[in-house]
């Protein structure tokens, strides 16, 4: 026997309340249990004290380049100190100028001994070196080339916002506490140069 309209019509009907049903109590359910936080994740720059800092200053006792077939070959063997605020805004100094075979030259070592931030009020803070004496730093030149009877030029820029991490507050001098030493070099215009 099919059952009537009036039938099919109560059954629907007792379908759709108790789905509803269900789905507040679900959701009544979801509220009572939720006890997550929520998360902002931010991103930024850390600023550096130019304003607080009088000199920034590292000694170099050796840069020497590696070539891909050739021995480490010596850019300069002898110490320098550079206070490395004296060349912002483009400003350069010449590490050392040498002859080498023509070949590709993938990295050059830079042998840091000792760095100093000097602050306004007259405090100075000497900092550890890391892998200063042992391996130096290796300052990576992808595709970098020496072309037979030319010459090259290349830039290195001693980024002292990313190498000197200031400790403490850098709202005043008194308020900084120490700086953390992580050398930061990084060649300028390389792969402009070497495309064209």
């Amino acid at each position: 026997m099919y059952p009537t309209m009036k039938a099919l019509s109560y059954f629907a009907l007792v379908v759709i309340l108790s789905g509803g049903s269900l789905l507040m109590a679900a959701c009544s359910l979801l509220d009572s249990e939720s006890s997550d936080g929520s998360l902002t994740l931010l991103l930024t720059d850390a600023p550096f004290p130019y304003d607080l800092v009088e000199e920034a200053n590292v000694t170099i006792s050796r840069v020497e380049i590696v070539g891909e077939d050739s021995a480490p070959s010596p850019i300069l063997e002898e110490v320098r100190s550079y206070n490395l605020l004296d060349l912002r805004d483009g400003v350069t100094t010449v590490l050392g100028e040498v002859d080498l075979p023509a070949g590709k030259y993938p990295q050059i070592r830079m042998i840091v001994d000792e760095a100093e931030i000097k602050l306004v009020d007259g405090t100075t803070f000497d900092l550890f070196v890391p892998s200063g004496a042992e391996t130096g730093l290796k300052i990576l030149l992808p595709n970098f080339e020496i072309v037979a009877d030319q010459e090259t030029e290349l830039t290195l820029d001693f980024d002292v916002s990313r190498s000197f991490i200031p400790q403490g507050s850098i709202e005043t001098a008194a308020g900084i506490q120490g700086f953390i030493f992580t050398p930061v070099v990084i060649p300028i215009g390389l792969q402009e140069e070497q495309a064209e």
